[in-house]
């Protein structure tokens, strides 16, 4: 299962803004379930499920809060074909603007030093 949104190349100056943007969201969404439907392959599970996120920093030195606040959750996936049906419609990290990136946790893990999943 497929939840969240993302995309590929686009306008928009960056992913964040991108991924903020309902319309985007949901045309990247349905682009990435249209090529799940067209593998005609088993599907493979994964152990668990995996959530990407995105981290929109304001500043280096960000407060926990702020730090907190700049993460955005933008796909939970848990079939291998899922993971790279994602994996291949982002915008590549090289898009990303300075201070942006993904992460790829367990679950719903947030990526925090403190979250106690993460000990």
């Amino acid at each position: 299962m497929i939840d969240g949104g993302g995309g590929g190349d686009s306008e928009y100056s960056s992913a964040s803004e991108a991924f903020n943007d309902d319309n985007y969201v949901a045309e990247t969404t349905t682009k990435i379930r249209k090529s799940l439907s067209l593998n005609k392959e088993k599907v493979a599970p994964l152990a668990m499920k995996w959530t990407f996120w995105l981290d929109s920093q304001k500043s280096k030195f960000a407060s926990k809060d702020d730090y907190e606040a700049g993460l955005q959750k933008i796909f939970a996936v848990d079939t291998v074909q899922e993971f790279w049906s994602v994996f291949n419609n982002i915008p590549t990290p090289s898009r990303l603007a300075n201070r942006v990136s993904y992460h790829l946790m367990r679950r719903s893990r947030k990526p925090l030093w403190e979250d106690r999943e993460n000990e």
